[in-house]
């Protein structure tokens, strides 16, 4: 099994060593001690101190358990060779791989605990962004085959354990058929920590992690007065796209000045992905409204009084109210990486409770180059994907999107609260690798079905 960082940083090998030199010496106490026995009672005719029938049998009975006891030695010796040769290609591949870990780290890259290369939270311009990218990714090339490595020394040990304790014995040739519960269990090979075959392909996990870790990893933030004085902040991602926060005194509608923060998502090619209002009416309403490129449109109002109320509006679809016990509400906001993005919540449902103006605007003011930032049009579109196409008990909700996605238990991981599971893909082609939210911002209306 290919272990994690934490776990491959917990093992110590030196056991391995120690324990085959003790299990040697173990194993040829037993065979001197029972060699020792059957010359002695061989001996006892001879000095006349027990013959006959009985001392036949009992010498008869010491050769077997000698021969028992090579047996013993030479399975703690094959056991032993097999610890002896684990530690030292365990210790190898573990150098090598953390050494190399070390080497990256030294510089401007992170490995996270999948050994993924990630690009660390510096300050960076647009150029050397892109620069780094394109190392991270021939770095990422090399160390994939000192990972593999580790695996494959790991396997080996526990193959060859394996296969001594087979030669003598002690290992079921199909546990499956053993009579004791739990065996199959208990000698079935433990599964790898990278997610080598959940679905979705070791290369594609792997890019899908850096792409997005790279997409909420803010790598230099401008701010600027526009001509009415609205203060404008822009956070460029390390990945090329950007997220510009525009401070407004008031907005259409309101007869008092009241502030609006709009967060405008655009993707690295300067698409527009998404467009997030957020302001308090004259009545005392906390509005946050959500418009997605393909103009779904996701609003909540909480109202004076406490009542919070969220609505769906899908481009060419009527309105569709969120129940206050839906999914949606539940739902866990998107984190990869390791890292949890900043000023989102951890459920959706608190995304869009929270995200009124002073909320939002302490969170731009707190952003700066390294800091982890989605947003709630990325938390909410999210949760909306999953539970709306992924969890959608409807088939003409399966087959609106069927063709354009693949989901299992969630994009990205989502609904399973990690990053694992079916590529996406759209138009015939897979998203892993182009920036996944733009694909989503683009894509949401048909996974709103009724």
């Amino acid at each position: 099994m290919i272990p994690s960082r934490t776990r491959l940083s917990s093992w110590t090998f030196d056991a391995l060593s120690a324990g085959a030199q003790s299990l040697r010496e173990r194993g040829t106490g037993v065979e001197d001690a029972a060699v020792s026995i059957e010359a002695r009672c061989n001996d006892l005719p001879e000095i006349r101190a027990w013959d006959g029938v009985a001392q036949v049998a009992a010498a008869d009975a010491f050769g077997r358990a000698k021969r028992k006891a090579a047996d013993v030695h030479d399975l703690a010796s094959a056991l032993g060779a097999a610890m002896e040769q684990g530690f030292y290609g365990l210790a190898a591949a573990k150098n090598a791989l953390l050494g190399r870990v070390a080497e990256l780290e030294a510089g401007p890259f992170e490995v996270s605990d999948r050994w993924v290369v990630t690009l660390k939270p510096i300050e960076m311009s647009a150029e050397l962004a892109a620069e780094l990218i394109a190392q991270r990714n021939a770095h990422q090339t090399d160390l994939n085959p000192l990972m593999f490595a580790m695996g494959r020394a790991d396997d080996e040990l526990s193959d060859a354990l394996r296969a001594a304790a087979s030669k003598y014995g002690l290992a079921e040739s199909d546990p499956r058929s053993s009579p004791f519960p739990g065996l199959a269990a208990l000698t079935a090979p433990p599964p790898s920590d990278v997610p080598m075959t959940a679905g979705l392909p070791l290369l594609d996990y792997q890019q899908q992690e850096r792409d997005m870790d790279a997409a909420i990893t803010v790598a230099r933030t401008e701010s600027s007065v526009g001509a009415h004085g609205e203060k404008t902040t822009t956070a460029f991602m390390q990945d090329g796209s950007r997220k510009v926060f525009t401070e407004s005194s008031t907005f259409a509608g309101s007869w008092q000045e009241r502030p609006m923060l709009i967060q405008e998502d655009f993707d690295p090619d300067g698409t527009r992905v998404a467009t997030t209002r957020t302001y308090e009416t004259d009545a005392g309403s906390k509005v946050t409204s959500i418009t997605y490129e393909d103009r779904t449109r996701v609003e909540s109002t909480e109202y004076p009084n406490g009542e919070v109320r969220t609505r769906i509006y899908p481009e060419g679809k009527e309105p569709r109210e969120i129940p206050v016990d839906s999914e949606f509400f539940t739902h866990p906001a998107l984190t990869t990486a390791g890292g949890v993005l900043s000023a989102v919540e951890t459920q959706s449902g608190s995304v869009m409770k929270n995200a009124i103006p002073h909320v939002v605007s302490d969170a731009v003011e707190n952003l700066h180059y390294g800091a982890k930032y989605g947003g709630p049009a990325l938390a909410v579109g999210t949760a909306l994907w999953d539970v709306y196409a992924a969890d959608s008990p409807e088939a003409k909700c399966q087959a609106a999107i069927a063709g354009a996605v693949g989901t299992a238990g969630g994009w990205a991981g989502g609904a399973a609260g990690a990053v694992s599971g079916i590529p996406l893909v759209a138009g015939g082609g897979a998203v892993i690798g182009s920036w996944v939210f733009g694909w989503l911002g683009s894509e949401l209306g048909k996974a709103v079905c009724y």
